[in-house]
């Protein structure tokens, strides 16, 4: 696995433990650092500091919105159980 993934992985877990919320203004400045970052080291140089930086920031932009996401299936799953259970009755 790549210094970049890593910083991806370290940055989602730091940003689940600290319950960081989503921001879309984040996300969006991250994806970009992160798709330049790639463009450029193939293109013309690999700047080693830039990656873990790059994927940090990308994992702490990107879990709140899957933390949203998961808590909401579990509420859509736990709503449709429930109306599951009442209509057995």
């Amino acid at each position: 696995m790549c210094i970049r993934c890593t910083s991806i992985y370290v940055g989602f877990l730091v940003a689940l433990a600290l319950e960081l919320p989503p921001r879309t203004g984040f996300l969006r400045f991250a994806v970009a650092l992160t798709g330049v970052e790639v463009v450029v080291a193939h293109l013309v140089i690999d700047m080693e500091v830039v990656r873990p930086l790059s994927g940090l920031l990308l994992g702490l932009s990107a879990a709140g919105f899957v933390a949203q996401g998961v808590r909401e299936l579990v509420g859509l799953l736990g709503r449709i159980s429930r109306r599951d259970s009442f209509e057995n009755v």
